[in-house]
């Protein structure tokens, strides 16, 4: 019998904030697993041929991600040694990466062309060479739908993998992450697989092998081949900017975190304080007259799973949007 061949591409950022809102916010408080993803698509697909899962490869599998140059993340503490990790992670899957590189106010050099473009010309490129017979595509942005109609049109069918959630962030804001009407109806097939998660009634090998397992989930600070994670950090990964089309970095969800640029020393006073409490993405430093709340991506030279209560650090001060004093710039102190 034939072997069915699958190409994976992935667009990183969405991917990687569906991995946090599932260890951050959701019951699972687990991350996305990549590997575990492959072995997913590759058991749904093989449903649908109807065929033997041993006969359905993944032959190629795509990441594509935006983040700052190697200088700018020389300045940001640990940054390089995550990027550097995310790299082990796709190398040891077998994912091929792409990265588009914006400089630190957020824009591009005018011939870099955007991350929809990349990941449809990969997927036309794959489809026209006749390497596979189906696409496996994690996006969510309607930008992706004119590649899926001519990937179709080519007798390949596009399979949709997404997730639909929402969430309140730690400042008070809806987020809603949604996958584009248009997109959905390119595409020949759609996998909700926030619905597959949230209905699981009883053990499904396949959709719990799409997160870390819970053994490596408790040794996940440490860095090993085996941490098939996408870290945090990555989702803070290049400066964000008014300055910068979110429709073409992110797709049709919100990033509502905004950073302060630290190379330039824009903020005014820095203070030292106390840890008092952590939980779950965030963390409460002491201060007179009220606490202040801090963010896992303002940690900026340690990962935020590596502080403990009772640490000094140091930090500026903000305004949210509520207009409450919170923590930026938080720097765990080393003597």
């Amino acid at each position: 019998m034939k072997t069915q061949r699958i190409g994976v591409f992935i667009d990183g950022n969405y991917l990687n904030h569906a991995s946090n809102y599932y260890n951050y916010t959701h019951s699972k408080h687990r991350r996305l697993h990549l590997g575990g993803l492959h072995d997913f698509v590759r058991n749904w697909i093989a449903q649908s041929f109807e065929t033997d899962r041993r006969l359905v490869k993944v032959v190629e599998s795509h990441y594509f991600r935006i983040r700052i140059n190697a200088f700018e993340a020389s300045n940001r503490g640990n940054q390089l040694f995550y990027d550097r990790q995310l790299d082990d992670i796709l190398s040891y899957e077998n994912i091929r990466p792409h990265y588009i590189v914006y400089r630190q106010n957020g824009s591009a050099r005018k011939e870099t062309p955007s991350m929809e473009a990349k990941l449809s010309i990969e997927v036309l490129d794959a489809c026209y060479s006749n390497r596979l017979d189906a696409v496996a595509l994690f996006v969510n942005d309607g930008a992706y739908a004119d590649v899926a109609i001519k990937v179709a049109s080519l007798g390949i069918p596009v399979y949709l993998f997404h997730w639909e959630f929402e969430y309140q962030n730690d400042e008070g804001n809806e987020v809603v992450v949604r996958t584009s009407y248009n997109l959905l109806e390119a595409c020949s097939y759609s996998v909700n697989l926030s619905d597959l998660i949230d209905k699981q009634r009883t053990p499904d090998y396949w959709l719990d092998k799409i997160f870390v397992s819970e053994r490596e989930t408790s040794t996940s600070q440490q860095t090993s081949d085996d941490d098939d994670y996408l870290d945090d950090e990555q989702e803070s990964n290049f400066q964000y900017s008014d300055s910068l089309d979110k429709t073409d970095a992110f797709g049709d969800f919100e990033f509502e975190k905004k950073r302060i640029n630290y190379s330039t020393g824009s903020s005014s006073n820095v203070y030292e304080g106390e840890i008092l409490t952590l939980k779950n993405g965030y963390g409460f430093i002491k201060y007179p007259n009220n606490n202040l709340f801090f963010h896992h991506s303002d940690v900026l030279n340690a990962d935020f799973q590596e502080l403990q209560p009772g640490e000094k650090v140091m930090f500026s001060v903000a305004k949210n949007e509520q207009g409450q004093d919170v923590a930026k710039e938080v720097r765990k102190l080393t003597y």
